[in-house]
């Protein structure tokens, strides 16, 4: 039967498939360059110097920053003259550019992020020469809204108060794709900015009516807002249906 759809409608659908839940997965970006390759005493090339690893992760309240610090810490404690350090970032879209830009070694980014970023679409001006070292983890996105809001799919988003995740992050591109996908834009919804942790404590204080998590289940910040504030988020959160049409 003929559903009506376009190919890149078509394309689409499978794009949300993917970054909504069912296989996106996060995924280390490192050029071939960068700080690794500077030390106290002249490089990494077998001298004795100290070869200086920075991992770019993501917002404390997330799944990337712990990540990255037990990364850190496994590097330390086993390779030799290596000095590894995880620092809090954007997350995946602006580790994308830290990393190019040789202001960070290696970073976690969610793959399609970092597809964007290659291909220089999205929020990205210009292709990246950054590769991929591994999947690190199975990502989905949860979209979170309380019991006592009027929110039941992504369209009922339309004139409300909605948390898109850190400027950025991953989180945002998903939800910018969620979002069109339903032809709603910032224009359309009161777009908030946040990180894990503020969006939790916003959904709580009642300061937004819904908000985007790009991330392994549970994140701190993910099990914070079902646990604690008000009853209508503490004893009932909900997940937004994104009826997909």
């Amino acid at each position: 039967m003929n559903s009506g759809k376009t190919p890149h409608d078509m394309n689409r659908r499978t794009f949300l498939k993917s970054s909504a839940g069912i296989a996106a997965a996060a995924t280390l970006a490192g050029c071939s360059g960068g700080p690794a390759e500077s030390g106290n005493s002249g490089g990494s090339n077998g001298d004795g110097g100290t070869q200086f690893v920075t991992i770019g992760t993501g917002g404390t309240g997330g799944v990337y920053y712990p990540l990255g610090g037990g990364m850190a810490d496994i590097m330390n404690k086993n390779l030799d003259n290596v000095e590894a350090t995880a620092e809090s970032t954007g997350a995946s879209v602006e580790n994308c550019r830290l990393v190019a830009n040789d202001e960070m070694t290696m970073a976690l980014a969610l793959g399609n992020s970092v597809l964007l970023a290659v291909n220089g679409e999205g929020d990205f001006d210009n292709a990246l020469d950054l590769k991929a070292a591994f999947g690190a983890y199975q990502n989905s996105t949860q979209v979170v809204t309380t019991n006592d809001s009027n929110i039941e799919t992504i369209p009922d988003m339309a004139g409300k108060k909605i948390s898109v995740g850190a400027p950025g992050s991953g989180t945002e591109v998903i939800a910018k794709e969620l979002l069109n996908y339903f032809d709603i834009t910032y224009d359309d919804i009161d777009a908030q900015r946040l990180s894990f942790s503020e969006t939790a404590t916003a959904i709580q204080d009642g300061q937004v009516e819904a908000g985007f998590w790009s991330v392994a289940y549970p994140a701190s910040s993910y099990r914070t807002c079902s646990s604690t504030g008000r009853s209508s988020c503490s004893s009932a959160r909900r997940r937004v249906s994104p009826r997909v049409r």
